[in-house]
This record gives structure tokens, C-alpha cells and sequence, in this order.
């Protein structure tokens, strides 16, 4: 049976103390995985899949992240869920955003990866047009770059309507029908954000399919 936990934060304060030796995987299937319940509000939440650190630090002070799609470096204290659909969150420290918080705390950095369901070209059309987003967001800066050799269009936005005012994404040519989204939620008043961000953009690393 698994372990309930009365809500998400808790669950990831739990989580991320958690550290395992990489052993072989197989397709479709993490390395280690801890599968807990989380209980909202009397009801039994589905599954959430939170993966383990699969492969050990290799430069002080980081460690590695690697799924089946990709492989992401990240500092050694910060904390991981990943969802059953390969939903990928990485966060500077726990912090109850959203519960009854207008905006996150100036120090805390969110940055989220997953696999869109969408060509690189197509992604990159739809984020070249225009200088705001539907939801109000301003583009203050974006351009193709190249990232671990791959072709990459990075957008920065200020002013989202999320709890973050800021943010970084970083979208990775994948397969002729999926994009790598790596995405960072900050406070630009916030100066060792953007550099530590970078460098998490920075590190992604491609699994070729």
C-alpha cells in the first residue's frame, strides 16, 4: 500500500532527502521510483511519481537528472517531482505558492521541463509573433540559440500573470514532432536568478530517441 501524505508539500519536503544509486533501466521506466498517494480533502489523489536522483553529482555543489528524454544539471539542495507523464518541476526550496499567496517569495526559482507534443518549427512560429501573450505576459527579449548542439529558441517574458512576474524559456528541437520545454519562473529583483538559471538551461542535455 502506498504512503499518504496530507498534502504536496510536505510530499516534497519528504522527497527530496531522498538519494539512490543508479541501476539499470528499462524503456518506459524510471530508475527508481517512490510512488506515494497524497489525500486532498478526504479523497485519494491519483499516484504522483516523484523520481530519484538516478546518477551521482558530478561536480561539487550539482547533481544530474536523467529521464528517458534528456539530461539536466541542477544544484545539489534543490527539490524534484516528476509526474507520471513526465512532468519535470526542479525548486530552489519549498514555499507554499499559491496557497492564499498573491506572488512567490523573491528567492524562490521554479523551473519546469517537459516534452511537448509539437514540432520545434511550429513552436517557434507561434513565439517569434507578436510582443505580448493572451494572458498578458510582455516579451522583452527572444532569438534562436543553440543548446548541447541542438537548435533552440529562447523567450524571456516579464509581467506573466502567474505567482512568478518573470520568466525564462528555453524550447530544444527533439524529434520532428516533439520539443524539449525547459521553462523558469523568478523574480528579476532577484540577482542570482538569472545566472543560476542559465546555467540550468544551459546543462540540458538531449537522449536522442
Amino acid at each position: 500500500m502506498c504512503p499518504l501524505y496530507s498534502d504536496a508539500n510536505s510530499l516534497s519536503a519528504i522527497v527530496s532527502l531522498v538519494v539512490v544509486p543508479e541501476i539499470p533501466m528499462k524503456r518506459n521506466r524510471l530508475s527508481s521510483l517512490l510512488i506515494p498517494c497524497v489525500l486532498i480533502g478526504g479523497i485519494i489523489a491519483p499516484p504522483l511519481v516523484v523520481a530519484l536522483i538516478a546518477q551521482p553529482q558530478t561536480q561539487s555543489g550539482y547533481r544530474i537528472f536523467r529521464t528517458l528524454d534528456y539530461v539536466v544539471r541542477f544544484p545539489v539542495d534543490w527539490f524534484v517531482n516528476l509526474t507520471p507523464n513526465d512532468y519535470l518541476t526542479l525548486t530552489s526550496h519549498i514555499s507554499k505558492v499559491g496557497d492564499g499567496e498573491r506572488t512567490a517569495p523573491e528567492q524562490l526559482i521554479r523551473t519546469e521541463i517537459s516534452v511537448a507534443p509539437e514540432s520545434f518549427e511550429s513552436i517557434v512560429r507561434r513565439k517569434s509573433q507578436g510582443t505580448t501573450t493572451l494572458d498578458g505576459s510582455r516579451i522583452v527579449q527572444r532569438g534562436a540559440t543553440i543548446l548541447g548542439g541542438q537548435d533552440a529558441y529562447r523567450v524571456w517574458m516579464t509581467n506573466t500573470q502567474f505567482y512568478f512576474p518573470d520568466q525564462m524559456a528555453t524550447y530544444v528541437r527533439y524529434t520532428p514532432t516533439q520539443t524539449i520545454e525547459i521553462v523558469s519562473y523568478y523574480t528579476a529583483s532577484n540577482p542570482s536568478a538569472v545566472p543560476m538559471i542559465q546555467q540550468i538551461h544551459g546543462s540540458l542535455r538531449l537522449v536522442q530517441p
